[in-house]
């Protein structure tokens, strides 16, 4: 009858699992949120979390749970290069050096974004990627010059800001813009 899902599910686990013991015991730290002191990001799914976004944004290598398994084989930290996901996330190309520097500029200069409450990722981690990267952010929807979220027809969705963070090149907005519903005819 097949492998269902759940034997999946408990599959992924023991292997992070695995790989947290691995890492623990070659000298690695594990951390829930992604600073300043993190060097590597392990994925086990390949997802655009709020961690990965700013590990782009911190020059921070990210790599699958198979570079774990190789580091533990190898008794050392195994190279990066077959493990990064450069296929899901193009900037990964780029040396951590690069990124960091890329980003840190990316937003800096096109004026403050009001970050709508409704946004997701919610509006204080967006907040923090696009102060990361070297934006400013506004309470006031009046004083922003762009408005990242919500439904008015000059507001951008969020996916521009992370579009923009996952490349590391400004997008443009034009094909972010709110969509609104035609008023109906009478």
């Amino acid at each position: 009858s097949g492998i269902n899902a759940e034997y999946w599910k408990q599959l992924y686990q023991r292997r992070v699992r695995e790989a947290v013991v691995s890492t623990q015991s070659t000298g690695g730290i594990i951390k829930g949120q992604v600073d300043k002191s993190v060097t590597h990001i392990v994925v086990g799914t390949v997802r655009r979390t709020v961690n990965v976004m700013r590990g782009i944004v911190l020059g921070c290598h990210i790599v699958t749970l198979d570079w774990v398994t190789e580091s533990v084989s190898n008794g050392g930290w195994a190279s990066t290069d077959k493990f990064t996901l450069t296929s899901e996330f193009p900037s990964l190309h780029q040396s951590s050096a690069k990124r960091r520097s890329l980003s840190a500029k990316l937003f800096r200069g096109m004026g403050s974004l009001y970050l709508d409450p409704s946004c997701q990722p919610p509006p204080k981690e967006l907040s923090e990627l696009v102060t990361l990267c070297g934006g400013k952010v506004t309470g006031s929807r009046n004083r922003g010059k762009y408005c990242v979220g919500g439904s008015e027809s000059d507001s951008v969705s969020e996916q521009w800001v992370l579009d923009s963070i996952t490349s590391i090149h400004l997008q443009p907005t034009r094909p972010y813009l709110a969509v609104r519903s035609p008023s109906p005819e009478y």
